[in-house]
């Protein structure tokens, strides 16, 4: 039986992220995966993402981020991750439940991931041009770069709409429903340090964050 294209990606993410250390939940129990487990989403409007995923983040905690999967071989695949990234934003923002084998949790940040992310960027086409630096000190593709920036700026335009506000004050804790509003952005292997992955949102700019590399997954 051939495995659709974007359940292949997805299970190629999930092994790629289970090598870090990372905790894997698929909607269904994957029989590939014995030991990925499942999540399950309440009052969603726009459905639901590929993959939830529990990590340890460099300097901080454990978090949970949720993965939409795209082949990314087309430009139309750039352009309906970006559409669907934010659409997971919002039903979260306006009381989306997430939880892992029963039990709720909180997303830190919904991202993108593609069949390129593990070769440090997100679009086929970028295969074929040399990476530029850009602010932060370190090298990226420019599709992926640009990506992110307009996934950033989107995202704050939805926040002020949601908040009745013209600008977000970047230094307060701004709460809805009890909860932080999540990060977007992608998540691809780091740039320079080949043997690193990296979630690059909002709340770390230029510069990413790593998935601190364990065999262990703890504080369970």
């Amino acid at each position: 039986m051939l495995v659709p294209k974007e359940a292949r990606i997805k299970e190629k993410i999930g092994v790629w992220l289970a090598d870090y250390g990372c905790l894997i939940y698929d909607e269904r129990k994957n029989p590939r995966n014995s030991k990925w487990g499942i999540f399950n989403i309440e009052n969603a409007v726009h459905g639901r993402p590929d993959l939830v995923v529990r990590c340890g983040l460099k300097g901080g905690d454990f978090r949970y981020m949720a993965i939409e999967v795209k082949p990314c071989h087309k430009h139309k695949d750039l352009l309906d991750g970006f559409d669907a990234v934010l659409k997971y934003f919002c039903d979260y923002c306006f009381g989306a439940k997430y939880n892992v084998c029963g039990e709720p949790i909180e997303i830190y940040a919904f991202v993108l991931a593609t069949d390129f992310s593990s070769q440090g960027y997100l679009w086929k086409d970028e295969a074929k041009n040399p990476p530029t630096r850009v602010k932060g000190g370190w090298d990226c593709r420019l599709t992926t770069f640009t990506f992110v920036r307009l996934l950033w700026r989107r995202r704050d335009n939805l926040l002020k709409r949601i908040l009745g506000i013209t600008e977000i004050p970047r230094l307060l804790p701004w709460r809805i429903r009890k909860r932080g509003f999540p990060e977007v952005g992608v998540l691809i292997r780091h740039p320079v340090k080949k043997n690193k992955v990296i979630i690059w949102t909002t709340e770390n700019g230029h510069h990413g964050v790593e998935i601190e590399t364990s065999t262990i997954n703890r504080n369970l």
